[in-house]
């Protein structure tokens, strides 16, 4: 309390509180959310093991691995960078239309993708220093990525 010049107290205005910022995560408290009482539980079977997990895996351990070392490749066999960087511009640009292919006519159509791909895998294991057959793998490791595929045989069966 402060005293004015004729001695009388008055109370001093408290400064305006600014207002709450709220965000757009605050209106989720207010959401009446339906509780029916299950729980749902992630199935534990062999079939899930594989599906959800060991196929993921293996498909980003092999996409993983290739990417961080095939420049190191490219460089240590002499062979142009701007090649890799084509069969890269190939390879992405060949996954719009096998991606859309899939969605298209459904996942099981990445099983023919598959077997292109396991076809430039084993001209790269067979020619190693041949830079037509590693340029050959690399555009079918791009462009016949199986992930969407492997999240559509997931969903499918565990829906």
């Amino acid at each position: 309390m402060a005293a004015d010049e004729s001695g009388t107290e008055k109370a001093m205005a408290a400064p305006a509180a600014e207002p709450e910022k709220r965000h757009w995560f605050d209106e989720m408290d207010e959401i009446e959310w339906e509780d029916d009482g299950d729980i749902e539980r992630l199935p534990c079977s062999l079939g899930y093991v594989i599906t959800c997990l060991l196929l993921p895996f293996f498909n980003g351990c092999i996409n993983g691995f290739a990417a961080s070392s095939v420049g190191l490749y490219f460089k240590d066999m002499d062979w142009a960078l701007w090649r890799l960087g084509l069969a890269l511009l190939v390879g992405f640009s060949m996954r719009l239309i096998t991606q859309r292919i899939q969605v298209r006519f459904g996942i099981w159509s990445a099983l023919p993708m598959a077997t292109f791909h396991l076809i430039g895998a084993i001209l790269a294991v067979l020619f190693t220093a041949e830079e037509w057959a590693i340029f050959t793998e690399i555009v079918c490791l791009c462009a016949f990525d199986s992930s969407m595929a492997i999240e559509g045989i997931a969903y499918d069966t565990f829906k």
